[in-house]
């Protein structure tokens, strides 16, 4: 069995299967990863994203990333003073979280390694975004106050290694904002492990599983301080209204409305998790 790629623990276990790959489970910092674990190439990500992207553009941002801006703003307000105003989106695909940052009045910086979304942002979103990585920016001793990693750590082959170069590039006291897939979410009628989601929630899409366990473990190796690890509250992604709707063909009404509230604070009650996972993290030494 191959060695975890964050805590390298020799002893990994089989959690469960997707086609040809297996998932591998870490007994000491709970990771869950694939094998193989091979990233998809540039090209892939050309040919599975940029028409959805373009399908979006009009509403200048994702509506799924409404609940990642607000605690955004909210991590710039109660953890940056006003003068740490330096920005990185490592990652930043088309440049929705950019152009948030520029609003809050940042001084940020996009990169991606994929030239068409970049393009995007630069031309729709008009902000600043080049394509590159994180070993780019140490080269330059560029250095930042706040850094994002929005839906990017579940991609790469080397996720320790990858915060650690981003820790490279933060100032002394800077903070890390992640938001990436919860592996524990409820998902109603479906299940990650049984194969049931999306093409998108796999290999080679997706290489790592996230739970709060892994993901503030692996975050303490790579040399931050934790100070958020949480699940996005259950049903705040509005699946449970999308149940209703699509799979029980019950009408859009506010009879519905007042279920699906209902639904969401029994599941709340329960302990059930929502679709991701945030964790705000800063930088030490």
């Amino acid at each position: 069995m191959p060695a975890c790629p964050v805590c390298e623990s020799g002893e990994p276990t089989e959690s469960w299967r997707y086609r040809d790959y297996l998932i591998l489970q870490c007994p000491d910092c709970d990771l869950q990863f694939s094998h193989p674990m091979q990233g998809a190439p540039v090209e892939y990500y050309q040919e599975h994203y940029v028409e959805t992207i373009a399908a979006h553009l009009a509403n200048d941002i994702h509506p799924g990333f409404r609940y990642t801006v607000n605690k955004i703003k909210y991590v710039t307000q109660y953890y940056l003073s006003p003068d740490q105003r330096r920005a990185i989106d490592v990652g930043c695909g088309p440049g929705y979280l950019l152009s948030e940052l520029k609003q809050l009045r940042f001084d940020c910086l996009g990169i991606d390694f994929n030239p068409s979304v970049v393009q995007i942002a630069k031309e729709h979103f008009h902000v600043n975004a080049k394509v590159g990585q994180v070993e780019d920016l140490i080269t330059l001793n560029l250095h930042f106050d706040l850094a994002l990693l929005i839906h990017v750590l579940e991609h790469v082959e080397d996720p320790a290694g990858l915060l650690r170069s981003i820790r490279q590039i933060m100032n002394p006291g800077g903070i890390l904002f992640i938001d990436l897939p919860n592996r524990d979410r409820f998902v109603i009628n479906r299940s990650l492990q049984s194969g049931d989601l999306c093409w998108g929630e796999y290999p080679p899409h997706h290489l790592t599983f996230w739970s709060m366990s892994s993901l503030s473990k692996t975050l303490e190796l790579a040399g931050y301080s934790v100070l958020e690890c949480h699940p996005r509250p259950f049903g705040e992604e509005g699946q449970i209204n999308i149940f209703l709707t699509n799979r029980l063909k019950l009408p859009a009404c506010p009879p519905i409305s007042l279920l699906a509230d209902g639904l969401r604070r029994v599941g709340r009650m329960l302990g059930l998790q929502g679709e991701t996972l945030y964790a705000v993290a800063r930088r030490t030494g």
